[in-house]
């Protein structure tokens, strides 16, 4: 019975399956074919402006009408539109640049001139704008290098040092000033000259800069040579001579003038000045006999009325002061607060300040120190006191 069961179902079976019509067998999936991915464009760079010189040239004639109207607006757009058709365009720039600085436009002025003078590098007329516009826009480093370059192109022009100084100055450039005012000078042999070109040297040399120093001396030596009747140029000199250790130098300077200026007591008094500091070098210096001179004759000097002063000390015949190595003491100082030198001596003495009595009192207090000092051994503690 079961046999015949199962012969019946598998009969049935078969039965369906011819009936049935046989389904398409599911399709695969293609596999998707890698594809390569391609490499990110690169970004295209801006493209260069597009040149057309002939619609170029409409603009500019456009410009030129619409100013010649006085539509200075219209004008601008229209020649900045010839300027980016062709920015080589000298004339557009020209032209734009005249408007600007007749409407105060100054920052963009300096843009165009700017261009101007990279187009043309040798028309000094736009580097003498340049340097006008950056003077006036608070510009004077810039206005600085174009007027060293309009410079190179001018090499005799004095205006243009004298311009060039100023920038100097206005930039701090105090040793550049002093330079280009003695060029000044030199170029124009000019009294005046040569005194502002010594001063200005004589207030940037650096404490080691011994050509600058000579310079000033010179400047100011050829000043006095060029008009003497101008005590200003004279006295100058000699701050500049006792301010390098020429103090010799600026004694023998003193007392040239005194004889061509007898009345004058203001330069009996700057001598007798000069005398103390060389005084007190001398002292400084051990030289107790030779400072105990120079003291007294400071104070002859001092007490004089009228005529020549005392005899000269003799100069050692060069341009250096006798005591080379002894410290600078500016004449000011005479009258002014005690002043600390380092001198090469292990004593070191600390001059005393000036007495309340003044230039003469201070003389007397001297002449006395040195003279108890003249009297000491000097492995005694000096009266004054020792410099740590």
């Amino acid at each position: 019975m079961n046999k015949r069961c199962n012969r019946f179902f598998l009969s049935v079976g078969l039965l369906c399956a011819v009936a049935l019509p046989q389904l398409p067998a599911a399709a695969e999936e293609p596999t998707p074919v890698a594809q390569s991915t391609p490499a990110a464009a690169a970004t295209p760079e801006a493209p260069p402006p597009l040149l057309d010189r002939d619609e170029a040239q409409k603009q500019l004639a456009e410009g030129r009408e619409l100013a010649r109207k006085g539509f200075m607006e219209s004008a601008i757009v229209s020649y900045r539109r010839a300027i980016e058709l062709d920015p080589d365009l000298v004339p557009a720039y020209e032209e734009l640049g005249r408007i600007l600085l007749d409407t105060r436009n100054q920052a963009y002025a300096i843009t165009i001139y700017s261009k101007l003078e990279r187009l043309q590098p040798e028309n000094a007329k736009w580097k003498e704008i340049l340097i006008d516009l950056y003077g006036a826009y608070d510009m004077p480093l810039e206005g600085t290098r174009v007027a060293e370059d309009l410079l190179t192109m001018r090499g005799g022009d004095v205006a243009l040092m004298r311009r060039l100084a100023t920038l100097y100055k206005n930039n701090g450039l105090a040793l550049e000033q002093a330079q280009m005012l003695r060029r000044i000078a030199l170029s124009t042999q000019s009294a005046d000259d040569y005194f502002q070109a010594g001063r200005a040297l004589l207030q940037a040399a650096a404490q080691d800069d011994s050509d600058t120093r000579d310079h000033a001396v010179q400047m100011l030596q050829a000043a006095r040579a060029k008009d003497a009747s101008k005590l200003e140029y004279s006295t100058e000199l000699v701050d500049a001579l006792m301010a390098y250790n020429r103090t010799y130098d600026a004694e023998q300077q003193l007392r040239q003038l005194i004889q061509e200026n007898p009345q004058a007591q203001g330069l009996k008094d700057k001598l007798a000045e000069v005398q103390l500091a060389i005084g007190d070098r001398l002292l400084q210096r051990e030289r107790f006999g030779g400072a105990i001179e120079k003291y007294k004759e400071a104070k002859e000097t001092l007490g004089s009325s009228s005529g020549p002063a005392a005899t000269p000390a003799p100069s050692s015949g060069n341009t250096t002061t006798d005591l080379p190595s002894a410290p600078v003491v500016p004449v000011g100082n005479t009258v002014g607060p005690s002043v600390s030198v380092s001198l090469g001596s292990p004593l070191g003495y600390r001059l005393p300040p000036p007495s309340p009595g003044g230039l003469g009192q201070t003389l007397t207090d001297r002449v006395a120190k040195a003279e108890r000092l003249n009297g000491v051994q000097l492995n005694v503690v000096p009266l004054f006191t020792r410099q740590n």
